[in-house]
């Protein structure tokens, strides 16, 4: 997911760009401490929390699509407009969501491997 994010490229190569003097392990470790605390800044400002904003928009959907049931005619080209407005905003943030948990399981994967590789060896 933040890798789509072109801004995030750019935050990356700023901080890389950065010099800081030491072994080479204190500059990997200082460089790497930097861009967490930037990646963290950028997104509790860009992203936020993902499930508040999926029900903030599936409540404004709802609410949309319970208005377009009782209104009159001459409201209704509006909020046909606000309602597509709104699906492709949902539809945006659900995608999001997506991509985290996706990362979120491969890293997961990664990090705990699967259980099973040793079971499939000893198999043969």
């Amino acid at each position: 997911m933040w890798l789509q994010d072109s801004s995030r490229i750019k935050l990356i190569h700023d901080s890389w760009a950065n010099t800081v003097v030491g072994c080479p392990m204190f500059i990997l470790q200082h460089k790497l401490k930097g861009l967490e605390i930037e990646f963290r800044a950028q997104n509790k400002n860009s992203l936020g929390n993902v499930q508040n904003a999926v029900l903030l928009k599936q409540g404004l959907l709802l609410g949309i699509q319970q208005t377009l049931k009782t209104a009159s005619f001459f409201y209704i080209d509006g909020l046909l407009c606000q309602e597509k407005i709104v699906k492709e905003e949902l539809d945006h943030i659900l995608h999001c969501q997506y991509l985290f948990w996706k990362e979120r399981a491969r890293m997961l994967w990664f990090k705990d491997e699967d259980r099973n590789s040793i079971f499939f060896p000893c198999c043969d």
